[in-house]
């Protein structure tokens, strides 16, 4: 199927995905094409079980205390494989739950690990007979467009968190601190593969839901490029450094700008 789709499509990456809700050591072989990543799913397996047959509350309780190893080790085999077979890897599954502290730690949990996600789900409706995580879609109604008055804020404030959406550079560590919305964000100017554009900036968003009162910025190796109250902050690596540290937390006054659409496009 790899040699197929590379005849008509020569650049894009091609996902690889194995058993769909799998926390347990991946067992693919390694592929010889230098442009895949691994799509892998990780849920706490005990809970759709019981969300069939317990009100939420009572399932909440069991993801406290089953889910924060199982979903450790979940992500852990991914990475394992990605890093023994030369991949890279997406978690392009997770939640199928409205618990906002399973949520939070799952986002959490993958950010600290640089892993890329797709969260499970965005309508509200299941999308398949006997599918539990009814409550789990992003959307409140499911026939209305995506609005601040028409998505689940419980579940927006346990995903929206600031995060480098580009890097000039190859990322080291990434740290997002709940309790004082302070992130923290570490790469090396050296490029991983194909060397960087000139004048390629990183790009951090950071969004007004974890700083409707504007956020501070303290750069070791780079300096800010864009403006005080930018929602897509840009930082300029400083010639020759070794490393560049990031770290953003809320200022006590400012306002935030969101870009508009056509700018988001061009991003």
């Amino acid at each position: 199927m790899i040699a197929a789709i590379r005849q008509l499509d020569p650049h894009h990456t091609i996902y690889v995905e194995p058993i769909a809700g799998n926390n347990h050591e991946i067992a693919l072989r390694k592929f010889s094409d230098s442009n895949l990543s691994l799509s892998y799913h990780t849920y706490c397996t005990p809970v759709p079980f019981l969300a069939q047959i317990l009100p939420n509350f009572i399932t909440q309780q069991y993801e406290a205390s089953l889910c924060p190893q199982t979903e450790i080790d979940g992500i852990e085999f991914g990475l394992t494989y990605a890093k023994s077979n030369a991949t890279i890897a997406s978690m392009t599954e997770w939640a199928n739950n409205d618990d906002e502290a399973d949520n939070a730690r799952m986002t959490d949990l993958m950010g600290k690990r640089l892993l890329p996600w797709t969260r499970w789900q965005y309508y509200t409706k299941p999308a398949v007979i006997l599918e539990t995580g009814a409550n789990a879609g992003v959307l409140v109604d499911d026939e209305a467009p995506a609005s601040q008055d028409n998505i689940n804020q419980t579940i927006f404030d346990s995903l929206v968190v600031p995060y480098p959406v580009a890097t000039a550079g190859t990322p080291s560590e990434y740290t997002f601190d709940r309790a004082t919305n302070v992130m923290s964000f570490k790469y090396s100017p050296a490029a991983a593969g194909r060397p960087l554009a000139p004048g390629a900036n990183t790009l951090i968003f950071v969004p007004k839901r974890k700083f409707p009162t504007g956020y501070q910025v303290e750069v070791t190796g780079g300096r800010v490029v864009s403006s005080p109250t930018a929602a897509y902050l840009e930082i300029a690596t400083n010639k020759a450094v070794e490393s560049v540290l990031i770290k953003v937390s809320p200022s006590s006054s400012s306002r935030t700008e969101y870009p508009t659409t056509e700018e988001l496009k061009s991003l």
